[in-house]
């Protein structure tokens, strides 16, 4: 069959997962905006896509105020996220990563060094304070390195 394991570098254990012929059901709780037909679109795609690894995805779609109320408390495996784009700026988005209004922000809670709650927004902080412009890209690639390797984020999709 085809291989479906993304081409990066994540947790061995969990990638393992993916191809164990005796493992438990997973289930991935999907939380999403009810009303949305793009997102529900996309979902019926990646719920194809997991349900042949073995993987099924209970979708679960909420009205604004719940989703939201859902995603600053981390009450989901899964769930849409965008980026601010043009015209936001990328400094601004990573920020908001540090605040319990986002998704983000419960997701690091559960997280080791150097992406932990402290320690992440330390980071940030001396990125955003740092003046010379080669050494601000230093360190946005080691912060984005980091996030990375956690496979925190997996860019699925962009509206246009």
């Amino acid at each position: 069959g085809k291989d479906f394991t993304p081409k990066f570098f994540y947790d061995i254990e969990k990638a393992e997962l993916l191809h164990c012929g005796d493992c438990k059901d997973v289930t991935i709780d999907f939380a999403m905006l009810e009303g949305d037909a793009t997102h529900k679109a996309v979902e019926e795609m990646i719920k194809a896509d997991l349900a042949v690894l073995g993987i099924t995805v209970n979708a679960r779609f909420l009205e604004k105020d719940d989703l939201n109320a859902a995603m600053t408390s981390g009450d989901f495996d899964m769930v849409f996220s965008e980026t601010w784009g043009a015209p936001y700026d990328p400094h601004s988005y990573v920020a908001s990563w540090t605040t319990p209004d986002e998704a983000h922000y419960p997701v690091m809670q559960t997280l080791d060094a150097p992406l932990d709650p402290a320690s992440f927004a330390a980071s940030v902080a001396d990125v955003l304070s740092e003046t010379d412009p080669a050494t601000r890209q230093q360190k946005w690639t080691t912060i984005l390195s980091d996030v990375h390797e956690q496979v925190l984020h997996l860019p699925l999709y962009g509206k246009r």
